[in-house]
């Protein structure tokens, strides 16, 4: 369709613009935000309330009343505003009402944690007690793998003196199995409690549940923490050797190293110190890395067991692939040049190439009686002094 004539620009994407020029008169975005903020109309506030009489505050409970209704029958499933009215009822010292629209919430949505957690806040800051426990009781049956729950039940138990109770709690907690932490809360509780041998039985059935590397060494740490030293060589297993009676695990398949020292002249405790460590080691098998034997020989160390310490490394060495012990062949040189004759520093040099890249012999000086250290790269040596 041609564009209208007479000078009209006509509509459509057949329009002509008449006059392409600049305008006169220019105004820049700033002035346009400028002029909107002062041209906008004050923000009405609402006046403050005061509440001369009873009947008025009755009033002013029924209106608000209504607008909560009004707004959770228009949105249901906002557990928000749920909370929000029952909040304002408990403002109000109307704990009944509180509970009851708390107790509406759940059927819309029961297993919203901060639901439950918004409830219990309630009862417990207006000093409720037993309706605490009574919704404590329900949540962790509804909800037991949540941890936060079992935490602060237990929690408001100690803090309220009632040991007993808490306790009660964390064996019902225990029942399912949970992950570390609840049995290392547990472990604590004990120990603030000062029962130590409880500490160690829950400790004992953590390492039967979860029997890990990391759950060993938590047992081994925490007997050395009480200056338990024997009991923290077989606490690096007690659990372990029930575990294995049910396995049937025949002493033949046993390291040789361990039913050499048990037929040494040693105590009845420490032979089951050994086998205890013994039956560990078989337990976990391959999942053991170098850092759980090199832990386990310097615990030795430090309990003076210089032997014990070096049976734990040779073991260790002839257990684990050559490529996953180079940290533990260099703490095996380290020891043996601190702790070893010269038969055993020169067995612990080469052996047979574990080390990758540099190898370090170690040579005792017959004259001097000092140690020459020198790298060995491709058959090739440099000695240094």
């Amino acid at each position: 369709m041609p564009p209208k004539q007479g000078g009209s620009t006509g509509m459509g994407k057949h329009a002509q613009v008449r006059n392409k020029s600049a305008n006169p008169n220019q105004i820049t975005a700033e002035q346009l935000l400028r002029e909107a903020v002062d041209r906008q109309a004050a923000e009405a506030v609402a006046p403050r309330q005061r509440i001369a009489d009873e009947d008025e505050l009755m009033m002013y409970k029924v209106r608000k009343r209504k607008e909560y209704e009004d707004i959770i029958r228009r949105q249901r499933q906002n557990i928000g505003s749920w909370v929000k009215y029952a909040q304002w009822e408990a403002s109000q010292q109307e704990y009944r009402r509180s509970r009851s629209i708390f107790e509406r919430a759940l059927h819309v949505e029961y297993q919203n944690v901060s639901l439950w957690l918004k409830y219990l806040e309630m009862e417990m800051k207006n000093k409720f007690v037993n309706h605490a426990r009574n919704l404590f009781d329900r949540v962790v049956q509804l909800l037991p793998r949540v941890d936060q729950f079992w935490y602060k039940y237990a929690y408001m138990e100690e803090l309220l003196a009632n040991y007993a109770g808490a306790r009660t709690i964390y064996e019902r907690w225990m029942e399912w199995e949970p992950e570390d932490n609840p049995w290392l809360q547990y472990v604590k509780f004990e120990e603030r409690c000062g029962e130590l041998d409880k500490a160690r039985k829950v400790l004992e059935r953590y390492v039967s549940c979860r029997p890990t590397q990391q759950a060993f060494l938590r047992l081994c740490k925490f007997e050395e923490k009480h200056n338990n030293a024997a009991a923290g060589r077989n606490g690096v297993m007690k659990q372990a050797e029930l575990r294995l009676e049910a396995q049937d695990v025949f002493p033949s398949r046993r390291p040789p190293v361990f039913r050499d020292r048990a037929s040494a002249a040693e105590s009845d405790h420490a032979i089951r110190e050994s086998q205890g460590f013994e039956k560990a080691v078989e337990l976990l098998g391959n999942e053991l890395d170098e850092k759980f034997y090199i832990k386990f020989a310097l615990f030795e160390q430090r309990q003076r067991e210089m032997e014990r310490a070096q049976a734990i490394f040779k073991l260790a060495l002839d257990i684990l692939p050559k490529g996953a012990s180079d940290e533990l062949y260099r703490a095996y040189v380290s020891f043996e040049k601190q702790h070893g004759d010269r038969d055993a520093i020169e067995e612990a040099g080469p052996n047979s190439g574990r080390c990758l890249g540099d190898v370090f012999l170690v040579v005792r000086s017959c004259f001097s009686g000092f140690y020459l250290l020198f790298p060995f790269f491709g058959g090739e040596g440099t000695f240094f002094f």
